[in-house]
């Protein structure tokens, strides 16, 4: 028997398909925007700095030099910083990436957030994540009501974007372009699904074996949905800016590279909810099968083990009575 070699590549592919859809389309809106800027400087490695940042960042940049800076203590983070004075020195980082963090922050301290990510950024900023829109309120609020009459607790991380209120997508974009940097917004995250997907996986983490039926769920959907995420009406905007009016070419890239690779038309969300029958009934009749073979050999041991003797002991001393 041959050893099989896989691919560490394909390995590290298929691991990152198998993130959650809602983390994996963050990681992977900013490697494709990363990926546009190292064509136009081929001369060395993208240097990134991640604000808020965490080890997934690593995972999907893999090839790139990435910096993580957090509040919080850990091996994972870099630099221990706050992201509204961090401690680094100016235009230090060629890129500066703030993934789902503006929404966790209270809304005065935003400003000075934006404020140190254009100070520290050289070229360009990356920031993706809920925006504050009627669609998003509704749908935030729904999961919030479903989690809660699931597991009659509050997911910590939603409970912050309901406390704080997401950022305005407006006034995001507003300061940046005061500060002269010129940027785009790319809708991420397509409500419609997102919405039903997300109470989905809550759903699976009340059955046997749910994290796996939801790994092999967000695998599927990331592998043939990821692109047909963005339009909108959308959970997320991944917002591209340009320090520098030499750069601005590179915007019309980014737009280019979204808009082109995105259908025309949302695939219907009947083949998601397919999908994911198809993979409950697969496990859950192989979870079936693991139980009969069990209670076979369990039932097996009865037979021939002192079990069985002394039940049939028992029986025989119960028909003597009887007699």
């Amino acid at each position: 028997m041959h050893d099989v070699t896989i691919n560490p590549q394909i390995e590290a592919e298929w691991a990152r398909l198998r993130y959650p859809f809602d983390q994996y389309q963050r990681y992977r809106d900013v490697k494709e925007v990363v990926d546009l800027i190292q064509t136009v400087r081929p001369d060395r490695p993208v240097r990134i700095l991640d604000v808020g940042g965490s080890p997934t960042a690593w995972k999907f940049l893999p090839e790139y030099s990435v910096t993580t800076a957090n509040l919080s203590v850990s091996e994972a983070i870099s630099l221990q910083t706050d992201g509204t004075r961090l401690a680094c020195k100016d235009e230090s980082f060629d890129v500066v990436i703030t993934v789902d963090t503006l929404e966790h922050l209270p809304e005065a301290l935003r400003p000075a957030f934006l404020d140190e990510l254009m100070r520290v950024a050289a070229d360009y900023i990356i920031i993706t994540g809920p925006f504050a829109n009627d669609y998003n309120e509704f749908g935030e609020a729904t999961l919030n009501e479903y989690i809660v009459n699931a597991f009659h607790a509050h997911h910590q991380f939603l409970q912050e974007h309901l406390q704080n209120g997401l950022p305005s997508l407006e006034l995001c974009r507003h300061q940046l372009t005061a500060a002269g940097a010129e940027n785009i917004a790319v809708p991420s995250g397509y409500m419609v699904y997102w919405l039903p997907l997300m109470v989905i996986k809550v759903s699976l983490m009340q059955v046997w074996q749910g994290a796996d039926y939801s790994a092999d769920l967000d695998a599927l959907y990331n592998s043939q949905r990821y692109w047909a995420d963005h339009r909108l009406p959308s959970y997320r905007h991944l917002v591209v800016a340009a320090k520098h009016s030499a750069d601005n070419p590179l915007l019309v890239a980014v737009e280019q590279h979204f808009s082109q690779n995105t259908p025309d038309y949302a695939p219907d969300f009947s083949s998601i909810v397919a999908m994911w029958q198809a993979i409950t009934w697969q496990r859950a009749l192989k979870a079936r099968d693991m139980e009969i073979a069990v209670l076979r050999k369990q039932v097996e041991g009865y037979k021939s083990g002192r079990v069985m003797r002394l039940l049939t002991a028992l029986h025989n001393l119960l028909s003597v009575f009887r007699k």
